[in-house]
């Protein structure tokens, strides 16, 4: 069958065409992502409740909603976050199984669940979680304007920015938010009989278009619709909240109607070595699953061009591009072609010592062929272009070209010594060699393919090395059997008499005297052990104590083990926290020392700094937590060519100059290659009671925090500044008509005010909020003095009825399979040996006293990696 292609050279032009255009075509059009497309089996339930202490969140949605998921199939793990207004679930489902059911499954519990759920809860959110989506270019506004001006200009970049074909959404960050607020004073609405629940419901009431069915005139029906929604702020003072003797009362007559802006929980800004920080906002483009991250980028900086040179936004008003993930895939892209042209060339120059320059060439085509034809079949495969395809494609580089230097060589051999032509000597050299390097291909096709046995998202994601390794090695072995057999008959020449004329004589007999020589001393090597037993066993022996010795080193902990390791990027983040409770303000006065020492970065390109919100990881589903006591740097470094260090190394260097800034603590958190896996240090405490807990949890994080390559140790207990508590006297509030409910009821509609609905202004829904005026309620006794309308309609102050305490509280409460756990994480120093550490730490924890009931177990890194591998 060989045979064939070789006769019939002109089918096998037109195949070797083909295999080019369609390789061709298959690299241009080959999705370029930075990571491989997996499913991963995480979803996430979020529940808003505004105004609740995590001990309500806890006990009215997180455990309520904890009960129906417990019960699904197919489900690894759960751990959720009750905080103050949120409840946060995070489901593990098995990588095996069929995750649209279980997603499906996920939200009908959730639905199951909220029923059950107080009524003013925000309805529970089900996400599922995407290892693909996340931001891959970050665009910020930089000049001096209001935050208002910059949020217009945003929204005209933003719908320019969506118009880019597979662009799935544009977020804005640090924007304001539009809010109509109603600001009512207290007094003046009580002296109508009104609380902030019947106006917010007078609002809404009038806030409706609703058909009302249809009528026949002259033959001709006609539809009916009753037309009462808001188009516009103006709409609202017309509303009639009440009658005085038989006048009406507006909403203009009590309150002052606003088109504002909601408070701002976050402050961003931007800045550089040179110049102080400015406030900023920022735009991050999503793809579409499949999109090419290449593309959408080149397209997306063309965009902005032609928006800074058009007259949709001033001149004088820069769009700089702080962070951009597409430069990972371009420098893989980079790092492959470089390499193959590098191994052309070698091979070329290699052979050029003992074949001519025409088989030197045809041998060394046989790289570019194979990678020609493996694009086809992960083409074919639905794969896309990312940076495990590219390693596994640089490291079949040194594998492929083996089979064509075997079939080449048979061919110098059958022509030198056999004096054959080239027809006959590519015949004879794949008749002789075909099942020889068929078998070795297959032997190393066989060494990879046992990772397709790792199960769970690391199964997934180092699948693709395996799958590119086999594809590239047999591209490689058929074009070695069929293409490079032809090009020879084709293109090697043979003198008359039947000597070659494809080798240079002298150049030959020069290497083969070196080869002889080495061959000589290598067959006196093997004369001297082999006739002799002894010097046999002795030889096997030592192989064997190599062999152990060298499976031992990861084993006994030697060698260092870590999942993925530190990556040079250009960017890393630094994260903030100061004492829990601390204002926006006071968070940003603290950060400002963090933007000194940044600034005094000599790698520095610029930061983006974010006060109110912690740094993501840079994974799907991580969009870092958001408090006024956490802050979040993005510290942008220039290019990898202009600077000496690396960037964990300069991040590793700001660790000691953060630690000397009083009043916050501070973590610098380096990215790693792969899948979203635990820190490398995780110890889980569970267990009945939150003191005992907390107390066990403060003894490991003192030893973690006292241990020598430990860094970043932190645990996930945090103490609130405390909350006030009231206590309802039942048997006043009776007497008053009045209840727990409506009492709480009253007071959130004091503090957080009360939703009237959304109005739809140019396409965006802009939420009516009633509330009284902030500056009525600045202490603890102004809230005391809020106003319960009761029974008859008297009003009696909140004091009259219940009495209040401060009380110390928890920030968040974490649940981990339903049981209350305590999570203490740490990351590791440059070179640190991880094993060594949890040995240490297992040592330790044998010596800890735990009383019954509670226990302690470790993952992160290492528990995903055995997880993976069984």
């Amino acid at each position: 069958m060989i045979g064939f292609f070789i006769r019939n050279f002109r089918f096998t032009y037109l195949l070797l065409l083909t295999m080019i255009f369609l390789g061709t075509y298959s690299l241009m059009t080959l999705p370029k992502e930075s990571e491989p497309e997996i499913e991963v089996p995480f979803g996430v339930v979020t529940t808003i409740y505004p105004g609740a202490n995590p001990t309500d969140v806890e006990e009215l949605i997180t455990n309520k909603i904890e009960k129906e998921i417990n019960n699904l199939d197919n489900l690894k793990i759960y751990t959720s976050s009750s905080g103050a207004g949120f409840s946060s679930i995070f489901v593990e489902f098995e990588a095996e199984a069929d995750l649209q059911e279980s997603f499906r499954k996920l939200r009908e519990a959730v639905d199951r669940a909220e029923p059950e759920l107080p009524s003013d809860v925000e309805n529970p959110q089900v996400s599922e979680i995407n290892f693909n989506d996340f931001p891959i270019v970050t665009y910020s506004l930089v000049g001096d304007y209001t935050d208002v001006e910059l949020k217009d200009y945003a929204n005209i970049i933003k719908d320019e920015l969506e118009t880019i074909s597979d662009v799935s959404e544009v977020d804005i960050l640090g924007a304001l938010e539009q809010e109509f607020q109603i600001i009512v004073n207290e007094k003046k609405l009580n002296s109508y009989k009104l609380n902030l629940s019947s106006l917010s419901q007078a609002i809404s009431s009038a806030n409706f278009s609703l058909p009302a069915g249809d009528i026949d005139v002259d033959g001709f029906t006609y539809g009916i619709r009753v037309k009462g929604r808001f188009t516009s702020i103006e709409d609202l003072e017309s509303i009639v909240v009440t009658s005085l003797d038989g006048t009406p009362i507006l909403l203009s007559d009590v309150a002052q109607i606003s088109d504002s802006f909601k408070e701002r929980n976050t402050i961003s800004k931007i800045g550089f070595s040179d110049t102080p920080s400015k406030n900023t906002i920022s735009l991050q483009i999503r793809k579409k699953t499949g999109g090419n991250i290449l593309k959408i980028v080149d397209n997306a900086n063309q965009k902005i061009d032609e928006i800074q040179n058009s007259n949709l936004i001033p001149t004088d008003l820069e769009i700089l591009k702080t962070n951009d993930n597409s430069i990972f895939i371009k420098d893989d892209i980079k790092t492959l072609g470089t390499s193959g042209i590098q191994t052309v060339i070698l091979i070329t120059l290699i052979l050029l010592m003992v074949l001519s320059l025409q088989g030197a060439i045809i041998t060394a085509l046989a790289v570019p062929f194979a990678f020609l034809t493996a694009f086809i079949f992960l083409n074919l495969q639905g794969m896309t272009l990312n940076s495990m395809v590219l390693f596994s494609l640089v490291l079949s580089l040194g594998l492929m070209v083996d089979n064509a230097i075997v079939i080449i060589e048979g061919v110098n051999e059958y022509i030198s010594k056999h004096k054959k032509n080239s027809y006959e000597a590519a015949m004879l050299s794949v008749w002789n060699f075909k099942w020889a390097i068929t078998a070795g291909t297959l032997t190393t096709v066989s060494a990879f393919l046992p990772m397709l046995l790792v199960s769970g998202i690391m199964g997934q994601y180092i699948a693709t090395l395996p799958k590119t390794i086999t594809v590239t090695l047999l591209s490689s072995l058929f074009v070695a059997l069929v293409i490079i057999p032809t090009l020879v008959t084709r293109f090697l020449k043979v003198k008359v008499n039947g000597n070659a004329k494809h080798r240079d004589k002298k150049r030959h007999l020069f290497i083969e005297n070196k080869i002889s020589k080495l061959h000589i001393k290598y067959e006196a090597i093997l004369r001297n052990i082999l006739p002799y037993k002894k010097k046999r066993r002795r030889i096997i022996a030592i192989s064997w104590i190599v062999f152990f010795l060298a499976v031992s080193v990861p084993i006994s902990g030697l060698m260092k083990i870590e999942m993925f390791g530190d990556m040079d990027l250009d960017y890393f983040y630094v994260n903030i926290e100061t004492p829990v409770g601390t204002s926006l303000e006071a968070t940003e006065r603290i950060v400002a020392s963090t933007e000194e020492i940044v600034r005094n970065i000599p790698e520095l390109d610029n930061y983006v700094l974010n006060v109110g919100a912690s740094a993501a990881s840079g994974f799907a589903g991580d969009t870092g937590a958001t408090a006024t006591h956490l802050a979040g740097v993005t510290v942008n470094l220039v290019d990898p060519s202009e600077r000496d260090r690396k960037s964990y190394e300069i991040a590793d260097s700001l660790r000691d100059q953060f630690a000397s800034i009083q009043g916050a603590k501070f973590s610098v958190t380096e990215l790693t290659a792969g899948p979203p896996t635990g820190d490398p240090i995780e110890v889980r405490i569970s267990g009945d009671d939150s003191s005992t807990i907390a107390d066990i949890t403060a003894q490991v994080l003192d030893w973690m925090n006292n241990k020598e390559g430990v860094i970043n140790a932190e645990d996930n207990l945090e103490n609130s500044a405390g909350e006030f508590t009231f206590e309802i006297n039942k048997q006043k509030a009776n007497y008053y008509g009045l209840n727990t409910l409506s009492i709480a009821s009253a007071l959130r509609s004091a503090k957080y005010g009360a939703s009237a609905g959304t109005v739809n202004v140019n396409g965006e829904d802009v939420d009516i909020t009633v509330k009284y005026d902030d500056s009525e309620f600045q202490t603890i006794n102004d809230l005391n003095e809020i106003l319960l309308t009761t029974a008859t309609g008297e009003s009696i102050p909140l004091k009259e009825v219940a009495s209040v305490t401060l009380e110390p509280a928890l920030l968040s409460i974490s649940h981990r399979d339903g049981d209350e756990t305590a999570i203490v994480s740490a990351d590791t120093e440059a070179g640190a040996n991880l094993q060594d550490i949890l040995a240490d730490f297992d040592e330790y924890q044998s010596k800890i006293d735990l009383p019954e009931g509670y226990s302690i177990s470790v993952g992160g890194e290492v528990e995903d990696i055995q997880q993976s591998f069984t």
